[in-house]
């Protein structure tokens, strides 16, 4: 098993243990999914970093476009929001320095870690997003060359907290129980 598939691996603990409510422990295993992409390197292990970061803003993009596609007022909320144009933006940024780093013309040629988290709620999104930012942000913020994707990745964040609390609260994901009798359940992810 080579270094990138023991990263890879480790990450996929993590988010399950994660999923899970075990915050601890995931982030004890990824600590050490870190120490295992240093070995390689101070390039190699911000290249592996990089790759594991665009596996779960890819993940992320994939459940808010579909959030999109659940019902005529989520759509529209988060069309308003610009949550899709914003996480893109995270994404593109995120992509263009992962092709600089590793010399790759195009994005198709960007190998990275996926990532199969599915939020339960918006709730368990909301925090995810919320979590995943401040983790971001600890890992990266001596980086100068990351600067950029921190203020995307921190212009989602914010607008996707403020949206996914206005859903979580407000509006049902289902469309069918009013807003009074929405429970927990009626916002499914």
């Amino acid at each position: 098993m080579n270094k990138r598939q023991v990263i890879s691996s480790l990450n996929n603990i993590a988010e399950e243990l994660d999923n899970n409510g075990l915050y601890v422990e995931a982030s004890t295993i990824m600590n050490v999914m870190k120490k295992v992409a240093q070995l390689g390197g101070v390039t190699d292990s911000l290249t592996t970093k990089i790759q594991v970061s665009l596996g779960e803003v890819e993940n992320l993009k994939r459940i808010i476009l579909g959030l999109e596609q659940r019902n005529l007022n989520t759509a529209i909320d988060i069309s308003k929001a610009g949550l899709g144009l914003k996480i893109s933006n995270t994404t593109n940024t995120l992509s263009r320095i992962l092709m600089s780093m590793t010399m790759k013309p195009t994005i198709q040629e960007l190998q990275y870690y996926g990532t199969n988290y599915s939020p339960k709620s918006l709730v368990e999104l909301r925090d995810y997003i919320s979590r995943f930012y401040k983790k971001e942000n600890q890992f990266y913020s001596q980086n100068n060359s990351m600067k950029t994707y921190l203020t995307d990745l921190a212009n989602f964040t914010k607008t996707a907290v403020d949206t996914l609390n206005k859903l979580a609260l407000n509006k049902p994901i289902t469309g069918e129980p009013s807003a009074e009798n929405s429970t927990e359940e009626s916002t499914q992810v």
